[in-house]
């Protein structure tokens, strides 16, 4: 057995997993000074074949002097041998903590190293005691998130956690290593040690993968706080869990409703960098604190939201100068409107404005060069009868003096039209 010195006695570093109770008897007749007697009551009363088995043997020292009790021997040698096992007893037992305390302390300073199944069960069962809400497989953090998040906080040596790391329950158990069958009663385990990363490519997926490392957080630091008063409807969370879930939601809201403001003003792709941006400045703070400080990580929340507050205000897009036809825009400036263009076949702006009068007066087509419609009585009579009907060909001045105009009197008015057409193509009324 390899030995080593601790506080004046000689202990085995590394308790033997079961040795013969002779070999355990020796060690103990030369480590605490057993003599005979005591040897020989412990191989006829018990079947200790380790140090453990040894100290979990008794409960106290009253069952160790009980049991000394009973072992035939004259009384101040009873008394005597009865000291040593106690103070073998009580040696061993600080040993074995001392060991188990110093395998856990090392189990904790290895962040990547898993947490213990009851520990991990036990934040569980204290999140869903306070907030009663279960949340899919989709949506739940996976263990080994849970197990970082928890070791950092309970070391403080905080990080920012980046969101790629993120993974959940669903994902986690498509990563789990593939079991395959080579032969008979022979299988080979293929395990990946590379961590999978999941990079948001998009706004809501950072969104997604936000939720889920803050639902992380929650649970991971679901421990009460030492607090003499009773907690109410208007008591601040955080006083009383390390890091309390409606807190964590908060800055989720934060987050989510300033980066949809972006994303409808700039666009998406340019949303997701900027809430990326704001997200990590945020969560660096976070760690500053809890490395400087002993506050809870749900108090630092809160101060650092209050006083980032003005940050997350989203920035006014810049003013588009006037083009001079009276039209500005503050639109989108990622996707602008494109300019419309005429074809070849377009009509023109006046050519526009005329259809609409000439609809405007019935339906009457539109003409070059039309002249203005004459109401005068006294011209009354005078348009060309030939001309109206299509006989007469002259187009510039007629022939009999008279005036080339339409002599079709309108329903409407019981005047003459007087426009530049002739009666027979005349549609007015």
């Amino acid at each position: 057995m390899a030995a080593m010195t601790l506080a004046g006695t000689v202990f085995v570093p590394e308790m033997a997993p079961e040795r013969s109770v002779d070999e355990v008897m020796e060690y103990c007749k030369s480590t605490f000074s057993f003599n005979d007697n005591t040897i020989r009551h412990f191989k006829t009363h018990t079947m200790i074949t380790s140090l453990e088995l040894f100290v979990a043997h008794f409960n106290n020292g009253e069952e160790i002097t009980e049991f000394m009790q009973k072992m035939k021997v004259p009384e101040m040698e009873g008394r005597l041998q009865t000291a040593r096992v106690l103070m073998a007893w009580e040696k061993c037992k600080k040993h074995i903590l001392d060991v188990s305390n110093v395998k856990k302390l090392e189990a904790d300073q290895d962040l990547e190293a898993p947490m213990l199944k009851p520990d991990r069960d036990a934040l569980r069962e204290s999140f869903w005691a306070r907030h009663h809400v279960n949340y899919p497989v989709q949506v739940h953090p996976s263990d080994r998130v849970i197990d970082r998040l928890h070791k950092e906080m309970k070391s403080r040596s905080f990080i920012v956690f980046e969101l790629r790391r993120v993974s959940t329950v669903t994902e986690c158990n498509a990563d789990r290593p593939k079991r395959k069958q080579t032969t008979d009663n022979f299988y080979v385990t293929q395990v990946d040690d590379q961590e999978q990363f999941h990079t948001p490519t998009s706004l809501d997926d950072y969104l997604q993968r936000l939720h889920t490392l803050l639902l992380g957080y929650s649970i991971a630091g679901a421990w009460e706080l030492p607090n003499v008063t009773k907690e109410t409807r208007t008591s601040v969370p955080s006083d009383y869990v390390f890091v309390p879930y409606d807190t964590v939601v908060q800055y989720f809201y934060r987050c989510s409703i300033q980066g949809r403001e972006y994303a409808s003003i700039y666009g998406y792709p340019k949303a997701l960098q900027w809430l990326k941006k704001q997200d990590e400045a945020e969560r660096k703070l976070w760690s500053q604190e809890m490395r400087n400080t002993s506050l809870p990580l749900g108090t630092i929340i809160n101060l650092v939201m209050a006083r980032t507050l003005a940050t997350w205000q989203v920035p006014a897009p810049p003013p588009v100068p006037n083009t001079g036809n009276g039209a500005s825009s503050s639109g989108n400036n990622d996707l602008p409107f494109p300019k419309r263009r005429r074809g070849r076949g377009g009509k023109g702006k006046q050519q526009q404005q005329q259809q609409q009068q000439n609809q405007q007066r019935g339906g009457q087509l539109a003409i070059e060069n039309v002249k203005p419609a004459i109401d005068n009585d006294d011209l009354k009579g005078m348009e060309c009868p030939p001309w109206n009907k299509g006989q007469c060909t002259n187009t510039d001045k007629c022939s009999k003096g008279m005036i080339h105009r339409c002599n079709k009197v309108l329903a409407s008015t019981g005047k003459p039209c007087n426009m530049g057409h002739r009666a027979i193509n005349c549609t007015r009324k």
